[in-house]
């Protein structure tokens, strides 16, 4: 059996627990939209204050999700594909329907590795001047830097742990 056969399956529990906690992530995200939805329509004023608190902590505080090296290599093992194609896609149509229209800055919050980088340069190959990255996940950066590595003509690439230190 050689290497690859053996990492076959740790790799394998990596990437489905990976799976489970976007499945989590995903489930508290539609309980806090309903949630939120009821106490609106129960008493507006008070769901209203809460949930600017709520915006508050979250655009400020934690956000959540920090990868390990582990999870970072089932990332991109089994989802940077898809999350470099459904960025493509969206770009590629917003080229379509605003011809014109050619960024020279570009802000990617939870930026990973780095897709929505890739697929900005490839829609628009020239336009780019700046790309401001956020990724609170270290394995993340370091993985989002190791593929830019000995490319040239690059846009200036600032990278930031969080929202905080990118203003």
């Amino acid at each position: 059996m050689n290497f690859a056969e053996q990492e076959n399956p740790h790799m394998r529990r990596k990437v489905l627990s990976l799976s489970q906690s976007f499945n989590k992530i995903k489930v508290a995200n539609l309980l806090l939209t309903s949630s939120t939805s009821k106490e609106l329509i129960d008493d507006p004023f008070n769901s209203l204050e809460r949930a600017q608190r709520w915006k508050i902590k979250s655009a400020y505080g934690d956000i959540g999700f920090k990868y390990r090296d582990d999870q970072t290599i089932a990332y991109i093992a089994s989802r940077m594909p898809a999350v470099y194609s459904a960025c493509y896609r969206v770009l590629k149509e917003v080229k379509r329907r605003l011809p014109g229209f050619a960024p020279k800055r570009v802000l990617d919050f939870r930026s990973g590795t780095g897709s929505v980088h890739w697929a900005v340069r490839e829609v628009w190959p020239h336009s780019l001047e700046t790309i401001n990255l956020v990724e609170p996940s270290k394995s993340m950066q370091r993985v989002g830097q190791s593929l830019l590595q000995g490319l040239k003509d690059l846009p200036v690439i600032q990278s930031y742990d969080s929202l905080q230190a990118l203003m």
